[in-house]
């Protein structure tokens, strides 16, 4: 009879231990980070049909732009300018988000890497090793008229789009990223949305402790 519960009794510690290490992954090499910028030019009602101010929640000359990326820290390169892509795998969670405006009516601008354009990807930009930017490419609808957001390194500029057609002779909108190293802040290790465990994963493992326990005393 001892050994008809023993075996369900480890079984069940070892079940129960996979279900919680599960709960809680971790990459030893993904990094979080978050980066800041401002607006250095925004174009009002004499900007003809492309905006009319307040062009969603950004202000004129403010430091108001924020927001966090995901990154690899092993991809970093030494030397030269090169986009990295923004990783995906071990990630529960989009690894780009541009918040471009101030938290106030009207709402601000949120980008994400799953907003960028099809065929284009969210990329982190390196230059000898810093942090130079993003290579970030993203359309959007404002008061019915449609825009395309260009993020290429330390530089941001909001389009006129219509029709989806980019002008680059129409900027509603441009400002700076903060690059460097020393201009991110909060850099800490990714670590995945936990899990709680389900009252099932406890009941096993309940289950199990008390077999072990219930072992022990029986050879003691």
């Amino acid at each position: 009879m001892k050994s008809l519960f023993v075996r369900p009794a480890r079984l069940a510690v070892v079940f129960a231990l996979i279900l919680l290490a599960r709960a809680t992954p971790a990459s030893a090499q993904l990094l979080q980070a978050d980066f800041s910028g401002r607006t250095t030019t925004l174009r009002g009602p004499a900007f003809g049909p492309c905006c009319n101010t307040p062009f969603g929640g950004l202000t004129w000359r403010g430091p108001n732009i924020s927001g966090t990326f995901i990154f690899d820290a092993a991809l970093i390169p030494a030397t030269g300018l090169v986009n990295i892509p923004l990783p995906t795998a071990g990630v529960d969670e989009d690894p780009f988000r541009l918040v471009m405006g101030d938290m106030v009516s009207p709402a601000p601008f949120i980008f994400t890497a799953a907003n960028a354009l099809p065929t284009t990807v969210a990329q982190v930009q390196y230059n000898n090793g810093a942090f130079n930017g993003f290579a970030y490419f993203s359309q959007f609808l404002f008061q019915n008229h449609q825009y395309q957001l260009d993020v290429q390194g330390g530089v941001w500029t909001i389009y006129d789009a219509t029709n989806g057609v980019r002008d680059l002779s129409k900027v509603a909108a441009s400002g700076a990223i903060d690059i460097g190293n020393a201009n991110l802040t909060n850099i800490r290790p990714y670590v995945t949305a936990t899990t709680a465990p389900e009252p099932a994963s406890l009941i096993l493992l309940a289950t199990g402790l008390l077999g072990v326990g219930g072992l022990v005393r029986r050879r003691r």
